[in-house]
């Protein structure tokens, strides 16, 4: 009954991950700025992205004195997160890039809880790494 059970919690969380496709877990590297504020994110494969926040990040920075600017909190510096990002036309969202400019935006973004990385473990009572 239990390996019956593992499976069908298995094969649902497997098709859930193809309906949410577009959703990845990056780990955050770095973030800020002046006008605009963004995350350095980097995915799996080690690929870095830089993101604009789009007033999506929440709480997460703190006046620099040396740049009259935003900073990444350190709190979050190394934090992996889940994020939709969407490579889009900027359409004067962003000042400095034009208008015609593609940038990446977070279109959603969710900070992965040490204890949450294997949430079913919880549910069988397994001890995480």
């Amino acid at each position: 009954m239990k390996k019956y059970f593992f499976n069908c919690i298995l094969m649902l969380s497997s098709m859930s991950a193809f309906a949410n496709s577009q959703f990845e877990t990056y780990t955050i590297i770095y973030g800020g700025g002046v006008d605009d504020l963004g995350l350095g994110l980097k995915d799996q494969q080690g690929k870095e992205y830089h993101a604009y926040c789009s007033q999506q990040c929440g709480d997460w920075f703190e006046f620099d004195q040396d740049s009259l600017g935003e900073k990444l909190k350190n709190q979050f510096k190394g934090r992996q997160a889940v994020v939709d990002l969407s490579y889009e036309i900027n359409a004067g969202r962003i000042v400095g890039p034009g208008d015609e400019d593609e940038l990446y935006f977070i279109k959603s973004i969710k900070l992965i809880d040490s204890n949450q990385r294997k949430p079913w473990l919880n549910f069988f009572d397994l001890k995480q790494n």
